[in-house]
């Protein structure tokens, strides 16, 4: 039960694989068989791991993914990166886990200078007056874009807190029981009792 939680956790906390190293695995690995006690006996011990590993693996890829995208990139080289998480193996190193992170978001910027490119293709056809663009602004114009959307993407991560991390390792739980049943933290069950029942209770009134 608790290797079969374990793994489930493992894929709910870094589905990416961009985030914890193998020996962070390894470390959490050494609870596969004490999870369930810990649920029996109230413990903490294998999330309270899990929380604070996690914690700093976010804190060392925000200051990856800021280095990578103050500087252009090389698109003349030939390179390949992996798309499947289910493929991906956890990174080793440091090292590893940066180059995985520059070949991500390296991808992430060509993108959307493919896209870029070919809608300026189009313009052109149309009319003879665009204002055309070069690959190097079209870059530039990308990596700006990817780095926004991965600050906000960050800031999202950074809003998580102790209770939606305990949702998540919960669930990881109930998710073997039944996958129908969740569990919700309290906020979330406020909130999903009003959507359900349309009513609003507070300071003695209702809405």
């Amino acid at each position: 039960f608790s290797e079969k939680v374990l793994k489930l956790y493992l894929q709910r906390l870094d589905y990416s694989k961009k985030f914890l190293l193998q020996s962070d695995v390894d470390e959490l690995k050494k609870f596969d068989h004490s999870i369930d006690e810990d649920i029996n006996t109230g413990r903490f011990a294998f999330f309270d791991k899990s929380l604070e590993i996690i914690n700093q693996r976010i804190d060392d890829a925000q200051a990856y993914y800021k280095e990578i995208l103050d500087k252009p990139f090389d698109f003349s080289k030939d390179e390949t990166v992996e798309l499947d998480a289910e493929k991906l193996n956890y990174s080793k190193s440091k090292e590893d886990l940066k180059e995985a992170w520059r070949k991500s978001l390296k991808y992430q910027t060509l993108s959307r200078v493919y896209e870029s490119m070919a809608a300026q293709d189009k313009a052109k056809e149309k009319s003879d007056t665009v204002k055309l663009k070069s690959m190097a602004e079209f870059e530039e114009i990308a990596r700006k874009k990817v780095l926004k959307s991965n600050d906000d993407y960050f800031k999202r991560l950074k809003e998580f807190d102790r209770n939606d991390r305990l949702s998540i390792y919960f669930n990881s739980i109930t998710g073997l029981y039944d996958p129908h049943t969740e569990y919700f933290a309290p906020k979330d069950k406020e909130n999903f009792d009003i959507g359900m029942t349309g009513l609003l209770e507070g300071i003695g009134a209702q809405l």
